[in-house]
């Protein structure tokens, strides 16, 4: 004969708290009792092996009902108060206890609740993963966030699977125009910057003005700009560190010309710039970030790719030009990686060494 086996730690969990989402049919397991099957007895699975498995499920659900008022543990929902205590707003009950949802990477929720940000993955059931912001102090006191680092391919193509359509809060100023929020196909063909794999975690590059102000509106903050109230930053303002966080950011409050700080020989090397054959991970330059405490974590400000920012010489005009500063592996000259230089592109020009971040909505 076969007997059901139900995994001892789950049904404890179901005796003392009625928990249902700890009970998983799955799990059971079926074991052959040592010696011989008895001779009249049916040994082909069928009824006597699903008939026991069911009442076993029945019993565990039953359990959970009686518990006490309001049955908790249903996959989705909260879980029971003992042994594990309840989910928060945003989390999953699983069978691991309860697990967060909806945050930037992780699982959206099972019962349907939307993504923190943006909305979820179809068929893999993940929220786009998002750059961390990295809170740095600023001159009028207290701090404001910016990326840690550029939006890399992998964020924006996951973005991307999600559908985003260009309207509302995702039309920038003067970019009506835009109907495809997908990278410059003929940009990508040209191969100027890393293609195949192994790209993933390179800053996505040939997008324009107006594709890295919707994706920084969809997944709630904004592109770099000012600090509050209109995020359209002057052109003038531009090197001013009390008017722009993204400059403010780079050269540690005005000290420097570069985020590792005057020597353009260090920035050079440490920041991937001046005549290098592509792009480099997201991630990896390290050496790229200020030593200033307070200003640290946030790398490759300068040097990689250039940034665009929210900040144009018309508001309105498609024509308009934009800032797109602090260098890329291309440029001839270490002078153009300085946190200072104002370095500006149409707002429909989209190339491989030209990317974004983005900053905190406030």
């Amino acid at each position: 004969m076969k007997r059901i086996t139900i995994v001892g730690a789950l049904f404890a969990a179901l005796a003392v708290s009625g928990c249902t989402a700890l009970f998983d049919p799955d799990r059971l397991s079926y074991v052959d009792d040592a010696g011989p099957a008895d001779a009249g007895s049916p040994v082909d699975a069928g009824a006597d092996v699903d008939a026991g498995r069911d009442a076993a499920v029945d019993a565990a659900v039953d359990a959970g009902r009686d518990a006490g008022p309001g049955a908790c543990g249903q996959i989705g929902e909260a879980c029971c108060d003992a042994p594990r205590p309840a989910c928060v707003s945003g989390a999953n009950c699983t069978l691991e206890g309860c697990q967060p949802c909806g945050a930037p990477g992780q699982a959206c929720c099972d019962d349907g609740a939307a993504c923190q940000v943006t909305s979820c993955v179809p068929g893999r059931d993940v929220c786009p993963p998002v750059t961390e912001l990295v809170q740095v102090p600023v001159p009028s006191g207290g701090t404001y966030g910016i990326d840690a680092f550029e939006v890399s391919r992998t964020q924006y193509e996951t973005w991307l699977e999600t559908s985003p359509t260009p309207a509302g809060a995702l039309i920038g100023p003067g970019c009506a125009w835009n109907t495809d929020l997908r990278p410059d196909a003929a940009c990508v063909a040209a191969g100027f910057d890393c293609t195949g794999a192994g790209c993933a975690q390179r800053p996505q590059t040939c997008v324009d003005w107006c594709d890295a102000y919707a994706y920084c509106a969809a997944v709630g903050k904004r592109l770099c700009g000012r600090y509050a109230g209109d995020s359209a930053l002057p052109m003038g303002s531009f090197s001013d560190a009390s008017a722009s966080p993204w400059y403010n950011a780079c050269s540690s409050g005005g000290m420097f010309l570069y985020p590792t700080g005057d020597s353009s020989r260090t920035a050079d090397a440490e920041c991937n710039f001046t005549d290098r054959g592509a792009s480099a991970d997201v991630e990896s330059l390290t050496g790229c970030q200020s030593s200033v405490p307070g200003y640290e974590g946030v790398l490759a400000l300068t040097g990689n790719v250039r940034e665009w920012l929210n900040g144009c010489t018309s508001n309105t005009a498609m024509d308009a030009r934009c800032l797109a500063v602090g260098g890329a592996y291309l440029d001839n000259d270490a002078f153009e990686g300085q946190c200072n230089y104002p370095n500006d592109l149409p707002r429909t020009f989209a190339n491989a060494s030209t990317g974004f971040r983005c900053c905190e909505v406030r």
